[in-house]
C-alpha cells in the first residue's frame, strides 16, 4: 500500500478530479438520488467544470487533491460561501473519495487540509450540505466535529432532494 499524498490540484488534473468527482457521485448516490441524475453524470462536462475552478485568479477556491502514487482518489474544494451564508464563511463545496480508498484516513486527511486553507484565508467556519439519507457522510463528518445547523429542499436536475446544512468551526 502506498502512501497518499495530499496536494494542491493543477491545471492538468482537472480530468482526473472530474473522474473521481464523477465516479463518487455514482459510487454514493445511488438510491438518494434519483437515477437520471446519476446517469446525467459527464466526465467531460465536469471536466470543464474543474478546468474553470482551477484556473481562477481569485484566491479561492482552494482544490487539494489525495494521489495515491500518480492516481488521484480524492479531492476537497474548499470557495466562497454561496449558501452558507448563514451559518459559515468559507463552503466546503466537494468532498470525494473512491470507495476503494474509504477507510485509509483519506477523508479526514483532506477535511484538514480543508481546515489548513479555510484558516489561511481568515475564515471561523466550513459550511456544506450532504444529502439526509448519506448516512455515511454524515457520520464522518460528525465524528470530525462538523455540527447540523439547517436543513433545505433543493432541486437537483428537477429532482426534489433533502439536505442538512453543517458547520465546522476552523
Amino acid at each position: 500500500m502506498t502512501a497518499i499524498a495530499i496536494t494542491p490540484a493543477g491545471l492538468d488534473d482537472a480530468p482526473a478530479i472530474a473522474a473521481v468527482h464523477v465516479t463518487g457521485w455514482r459510487e454514493t448516490y445511488p438510491g438518494l438520488l434519483p437515477a437520471f441524475v446519476i446517469d446525467g453524470l459527464s466526465v467531460e462536462r465536469r471536466a470543464d467544470h474543474w478546468r474553470r475552478w482551477l484556473a481562477s485568479s481569485e484566491r479561492l477556491p482552494f482544490v487539494r487533491v489525495a494521489r495515491d502514487g500518480q492516481a488521484i482518489v480524492g479531492l476537497v474544494l474548499v470557495g466562497p460561501t454561496r449558501t452558507v451564508t448563514a451559518f459559515a464563511d468559507r463552503e466546503l463545496d466537494a468532498l470525494y473519495v473512491l470507495a476503494s480508498h474509504h477507510g485509509r484516513g483519506i477523508g479526514r486527511a483532506l477535511i484538514e487540509a480543508a481546515i489548513i486553507d479555510a484558516r489561511a484565508s481568515a475564515a471561523a467556519a466550513l459550511g456544506f450540505w450532504v444529502v439526509h439519507g448519506n448516512t455515511r457522510a454524515r457520520r464522518f463528518y460528525e465524528a470530525g466535529g462538523a455540527e447540523a445547523v439547517a436543513e433545505r429542499k433543493e432541486l437537483l436536475d428537477g429532482a426534489e432532494v433533502v439536505e442538512v446544512g453543517y458547520r465546522l468551526s476552523v
